[in-house]
């Protein structure tokens, strides 16, 4: 978040915020390449790296700065023929997707740090084709429309 012309990192609005996401082959070797990069830069910057513990940095450490990471993303985006979305539409497509493809709403929702399945069946669920047909309702007797209490009866 930008506040007073300066970035303000802080907690997950919720405590299911604070999570373990589980990565593929490819982006665990994509992230292992970058920091043998970034160590390389912390070498050679010595006592003028700024340690932040950040991910992605400018070379001597600085934490790069929101709208610069958007600006190209949007460019590399253009230049690869997609819409522009921004960056946080990467995460809205990802779950999009995923219901799409039928994963469990609640998968999703952990993926995502939702604290409440409700919350992500709320925002993507438009992606599911319209239910068509009547609910099946295995009580009622299909002749009358009246319950059919053999179905309802507890076992004893």
């Amino acid at each position: 978040t930008i506040a007073g012309g300066s970035v303000v990192e802080g907690a997950p609005k919720t405590g299911a915020g604070a999570r373990t996401v589980a990565l593929d082959p490819t982006t665990i070797g994509q992230l292992r390449s970058w920091r043998s990069t970034q160590a390389a830069e912390r070498l050679r910057m010595g006592a003028g790296w700024a340690n932040t513990g950040l991910v992605f940095t400018h070379p001597d450490g600085r934490g790069l700065w929101p709208q610069m990471v958007t600006r190209r993303f949007g460019e590399l985006a253009a230049g690869a023929g997609l819409p522009s979305i921004g960056v946080h539409g990467l995460r809205h497509s990802v779950a999009t997707h995923l219901i799409a493809r039928g994963v469990n709403p609640r998968v999703v929702q952990q993926r995502l740090g939702h604290a409440h399945v409700s919350v992500t069946l709320g925002l993507y669920t438009h992606v599911l084709p319209p239910t068509t047909g009547r609910l099946r309702r295995p009580w009622l007797r299909p002749s009358t429309g009246r319950c059919d209490h053999s179905v309802t009866k507890r076992p004893k």
